[in-house]
């Protein structure tokens, strides 16, 4: 509105000094220089009088203009109590907290209360990721408040956890030690499965007589029996492709030798 009153007043006074003649042209001259007035003394008022509508913020004592510019909020250090700003009380070992208007305790320190405590490290143990607490180094396990070292078995180590632990490969749990897997045992673990050997189908199409004959004279070359070089795909054959397969993907040599031996 105070912008459109302004534009009239200023085309008014421009067409004025434009405006050229006799006397009716120096009365038309006069009124347009009465109106521009008019107009420019309008947009005036009408612009002191937007600005008088603004509401002013009364901004208290450590305290600035929020973003928005219609209120006020403390300054970092200061926490907002009523309509003033107080500073925010420090205990010993607290830092401010990420706004500013709170504390937290520093690392190796926990809230209690009002104030912040060290954190009680017991033997073996380190501070967590929050450093307001801890947990036992690797190689201990939680027992109460303390820090109990993992009993290693032979044959055994550490897991991921590094609070509990696994028997090495080669061998398998039982109960609390790891006993050493024998030849029958690791052919069961790697043998196998019904599922699986159903996987292992001969192919339809893809392979003539004379190349599966091929595949046999490979797979007998590498130690692997595939029965009758007839150029089928028998039972045998594919027992000794499943176990040459399984020696390209890095099976246990043992395993493989008990399959071979057990069926």
């Amino acid at each position: 509105m105070t912008v459109w009153v302004f534009l009239c007043g200023a085309t008014t006074l421009f067409i004025m000094m434009l405006s050229k003649g006799d006397k009716v042209m120096h009365a038309k001259r006069y009124l347009a220089l009465w109106w521009g007035l008019l107009f420019l003394i309008i947009g005036l008022i009408s612009s002191l009088a937007a600005e008088a509508q603004q509401p002013v913020v009364d901004v208290p004592a450590n305290a600035t203009v929020d973003y928005e510019g219609h209120g006020w909020e403390c300054k970092r250090g200061y926490r907002r109590s009523g309509k003033t700003c107080r500073v925010v009380d420090l205990p010993a070992n607290a830092t401010l907290d990420y706004d500013g208007h709170a504390w937290e305790c520093k690392q190796g320190y926990r809230r209690s209360g009002k104030t912040c405590r060290a954190v009680d490290l017991p033997a073996n143990a380190i501070l967590d990721y929050t450093g307001h607490a801890w947990e036992c180094a690797r190689g201990y396990r939680p027992s109460g408040k303390t820090c109990g070292a993992v009993d290693l078995p032979a044959n055994a180590i550490l897991d991921y956890t590094g609070r509990a632990w696994e028997c090495e490969q080669g061998y398998k749990r039982v109960g609390d030690v790891c006993e050493k897997m024998t030849v029958a045992s690791q052919s069961a673990q790697y043998a196998p499965s019904a599922v699986q050997a159903s996987r292992v189908t001969p192919p339809q199409h893809n392979h003539s007589k004379g190349e599966i004959q091929q595949i046999q004279e490979h797979l007998k070359k590498a130690g692997f029996d595939p029965g009758p070089m007839d150029g089928i795909f028998g039972p045998e054959t594919i027992k000794a492709l499943h176990l040459y397969l399984l020696q390209d993907e890095g099976c246990h040599p043992a395993a493989i030798k008990g399959i071979k031996e057990n069926g």
